[in-house]
């Protein structure tokens, strides 16, 4: 599993804040929205409290028709603002949903690190150990070897001594490929 690199990371983080910022920009407008909606709504209830006389009702009616334009305007951009708005939440929550992924891919990698090292210091250990009794083993059956040989040395006469000698010598001559004649 590979990680993306910091640049990445950095870039991602200084989208994820200019979204952020969006975010705070457009709920800003929303609110400013609302209140303006609000107040459009009791101008018309004012509105429809006033008593005019008929000379002035086409003004009025064409007032209210832009009123009436302005609201949908309005009612349009709000709609608008709130998709967006949960179009970045939604992008906000993917995002820190990524990041929790990769830090778990991290702590995951770094875990199976340790074990891996963990694993290898074990076996080198247990290596040694293993060393350590083979050359335990190799000198045990030499001081058997020694005493075999002193053994077997007390018990032979002295005629029977020089002669195992003699054999002996001519055996390692023979490994050392060494003349005879330095006898």
């Amino acid at each position: 599993m590979e990680l993306p690199s910091m640049d990445d990371i950095k870039r991602v983080r200084q989208l994820v804040e200019t979204l952020t910022e969006q975010l705070t920009v457009n709920q800003e407008a929303i609110s400013i929205l609302k209140c303006q909606v609000e107040i459009l709504k009791l101008k018309s209830k004012q509105d429809q409290l006033i008593i005019i006389g008929p000379s002035t009702r086409n003004s009025n009616d064409s007032l209210n028709e832009i009123k009436v334009q302005e609201y949908a305007r309005l009612i349009q951009e709000h709609q608008k603002l709130k998709q967006e708005n949960d179009s970045l939440n939604m992008l906000l929550e993917m995002y820190e949903n990524g990041l929790n992924e990769q830090d778990t891919a991290k702590k995951t990698l770094q875990i199976h690190q340790n074990y891996q090292e963990q694993l290898s210091k074990q076996f080198q250990a247990q290596q040694q150990y293993q060393k350590s009794y083979l050359d335990l083993k190799a000198n045990l059956y030499q001081i058997n070897d020694l005493i075999k040989q002193a053994y077997v040395s007390e018990s032979l006469s002295e005629s029977e001594t020089i002669e195992a000698l003699k054999i002996e010598n001519k055996e390692l001559r023979e490994m050392f490929h060494l003349n005879e004649e330095l006898e």
